[in-house]
């Protein structure tokens, strides 16, 4: 995780499709969960980005492209989430309020050993 002026930027790809809620009218929550890996163990994110909608100027939630597999790179704050389950559990988690979305190009992928094989030379007669 990298963290800059408490903002952390994190990069993985979508496990299912975002859950998209239309609070009031007024205000549309979108919220999905991202994967990263540390070496072999998963790493999964919860993220919560919102928009006001009819706002000028008000950013649009690229729901087009957040789809199950994106690439996304997400920045913003982490924020405590408590609930409490109608059986009186309590239930906490961070979410991490996504204030900039990205989705940056997948690396090339490595060259296969019969691709990266020089073709055979046919000497000359």
């Amino acid at each position: 995780m990298e963290q800059t002026n408490n903002r952390n930027i994190k990069t993985g790809r979508l496990i299912a499709d975002p859950k998209t809620f239309n609070k009031d009218g007024k205000t549309a929550i979108v919220r999905f969960t991202i994967i990263r890996h540390i070496g072999k163990t998963p790493l999964f994110v919860n993220c919560v980005m919102s928009a006001n909608l009819g706002r000028k100027n008000e950013r649009e939630l690229p729901l087009d492209k957040l789809t199950k597999g994106a690439l996304v790179r997400v920045s913003g704050f982490d924020k405590p989430n408590n609930w409490t389950a109608p059986d009186g559990k309590k239930f906490s988690q961070v979410d991490l309020h996504v204030l900039e979305i990205e989705f940056p190009a997948p690396k090339a992928e490595e060259p296969t050993e019969e691709e990266s094989e020089a073709p055979e030379q046919v000497p000359a007669e």
